[in-house]
């Protein structure tokens, strides 16, 4: 086999099988051609020193063959990388406020000192942080090699943008420049406090760290979640809820899970597609239903139902009373956690009623 057999050889292995013969066919056409003229040029046949100059030349057979391939041939491309950092940076920020909270909270629980508090601050970032930009890389890396372009690339609205101004780092001076432009100028009305896309970005950035820490890829303050728990409880005076609520992690570890990678793929989807608002509001309705699962699983079943059980509305307003009165052993903090989830579970239901029957986000 010569060298340029070789060469076409290592081009072919990088070529669809559909369309490699004829690609091959016309690769060595061409570099026939520069082998006749440069033999030409020197009067006598090329040395093999000579013609791997040559191929050289020509090109590295990735190189080449990336020419004939099609598709995308980059990680993440130009069009999609701004919101692909986007999100990376919202879900960098989340994890630095989260790692420094859990951080602030080992030290007052005394669980570490301030040395150590430090020491895990970077180990949470540092862990967090690559396996943040590990993931959205595969993302993007998807993405990017879709048939088609999701709707937030192409059928974006100028009234959704107002997200990126305020997150944009580089806003100084923005009065001072558009000011005069837009002097006397009719308000603009904001019917919506952020574009949807943006949403739901944040959305899969939070739920994305949440997942990373509790699947244990890093740590909040030194410590995963079931120690966080532990901690927590031991903190009530009296009895010790600590094993009690640590023991909420076994049960919960894979449904957690299944919950976060499902939030996830619908704010993927509704990122990718922000006008099918009824498929996305079905989706919200169906995870309302879903919290409120877990939230009636603990309060009735789990190893925390002895001290969350509320037998009538009457024990459920006393307890709410006594918070009010400064009582903040864990049954008083256990109802208001039931209150602020019953809430926000009615919240997201109601707008996601809202949504399906009127079709607008």
């Amino acid at each position: 086999m010569t060298l340029i057999d070789q060469y076409l050889a290592a081009v072919a292995a990088q070529l669809p099988r559909d369309k490699r013969e004829d690609i091959t066919a016309e690769l060595r056409d061409a570099l026939m051609e520069r082998v006749e003229a440069r033999e030409e040029e020197l009067g006598r046949s090329m040395t093999e020193a000579e013609t791997e100059g040559l191929l050289r030349e020509f090109g590295h057979p990735l190189t080449v063959a990336a020419r004939y391939r099609g598709g995308a041939e980059y990680l993440i491309g130009p069009e999609l990388f701004p919101y692909w950092w986007f999100a990376v940076k919202a879900a960098l920020l989340i994890l630095g406020v989260v790692v420094l909270i859990g951080a602030v909270a080992s030290v007052v629980i005394g669980e570490a000192d301030i040395p150590d508090a430090i020491a895990d601050i970077w180990r949470g970032l540092l862990n967090g942080g690559v396996m943040i930009v590990g993931a959205a890389a595969v993302a993007g890396f998807i993405i990017e090699r879709q048939p088609n372009k999701p709707e937030f690339m192409t059928e974006w609205r100028v009234k959704d943008l107002e997200v990126f101004r305020v997150w944009s780092l580089n806003g100084d001076g923005l009065k001072e420049t558009l000011g005069a432009a837009s002097a006397g100028a009719a308000p603009v009305r904001k019917d919506r406090k952020g574009g949807v896309v943006a949403g739901a970005l944040w959305h899969v950035a939070w739920f994305g760290v949440f997942l990373l820490w509790w699947v244990g890829a890093f740590e909040l303050g030194g410590l995963n979640p079931q120690q966080l728990l532990a901690a927590f409880g031991s903190m009530f005076p009296g009895v010790d809820y600590g094993e009690a609520l640590s023991g909420l992690v076994r049960p919960l570890y894979w449904p957690v899970i299944a919950y976060c990678l499902a939030r996830i793929a619908l704010e993927l989807v509704r990122a990718a597609a922000p006008g099918a608002v009824r498929p996305a509001a079905l989706g919200d309705l169906i995870m309302a239903f879903v919290g409120a699962g877990f939230l009636y699983w603990i309060w009735t079943q789990s190893a925390l139902a002895p001290a969350a059980q509320i037998d009538s509305l009457g024990g459920l307003v006393d307890r709410t009373v006594d918070l009010f009165q400064g009582r903040f052993d864990l049954a008083h903090v256990l109802v208001l956690i039931l209150i602020f989830n019953a809430m926000d579970i009615m919240g997201r239901v109601f707008g996601a009623l809202r949504r399906l029957s009127t079709g607008r986000a």
